[in-house]
């Protein structure tokens, strides 16, 4: 199975939620980091920086994520986002995280997400990509993890890692074929850690 033929990551990774540049003052929306992709399959994605008023979007998004999807995902079982959840995931400092959320362009509906979580060391920080079971396969996870690697450069990161199951090869061989050295974790030996230099 090829890059393109990606499963769902299984990134554990926590989401913060600081709505606040660190000077201040609010960071504008974004609006340069909008793309539209086109899949090999000849669907049309719209990728944007996640909005605030996205938590519908994110709430339907995850009812198409299967169980087993989930469990790689967040290493447990699935369970539905609260309100709580739903902030956390919506609202973030675009000066000091991102997240990329992808959207269908036929039908609306997101398909797929990839995200930077803050950190106190603004030279690395943890990312996270999930995307939809039905979509799994059609490229749109590499596209993504591409765009996620370009913003990291961009913005000076120097290092992005995050942490998935020994069992989700296909994420293992596309962190691979990106360039991502693979380590074990020190603290659990069901998990590998991953981890890209971008210098």
């Amino acid at each position: 199975m090829g890059p393109r033929e990606e499963q769902k990551s299984s990134i554990q990774a926590v989401v913060t939620h600081n709505p606040y540049h660190p000077d201040g003052e609010n960071r504008a929306y974004p609006k340069e980091w909008e793309r539209r992709l086109l899949l090999p399959d000849g669907t049309h994605i719209f990728v944007r920086p996640v909005r605030p008023d996205d938590d519908e979007l994110f709430r339907n998004f995850a009812k198409g994520v299967s169980e087993d999807d989930t469990r790689l995902r967040f290493f447990g079982p699935k369970k539905e986002l609260s309100d709580a959840d739903l902030d956390r995931l919506v609202h973030i400092d675009y000066g000091r995280a991102m997240a990329f959320v992808a959207i269908e362009e036929s039908s609306g509906k997101m398909v797929g997400v990839v995200r930077l979580h803050a950190e106190p060391n603004r030279e690395s920080r943890e990312f996270a990509i999930t995307v939809r079971s039905d979509f799994k396969g059609h490229g749109l996870g590499w596209m993504l993890m591409q765009l996620i690697i370009e913003y990291a450069r961009s913005v000076g990161l120097r290092v992005i890692e995050g942490r998935t199951l020994h069992e989700n090869e296909t994420m293992l061989k596309m962190c691979q074929e990106l360039g991502f050295e693979l380590l074990m974790d020190p603290e659990d030996a069901s998990v590998t850690i991953v981890r890209l230099s971008l210098c």
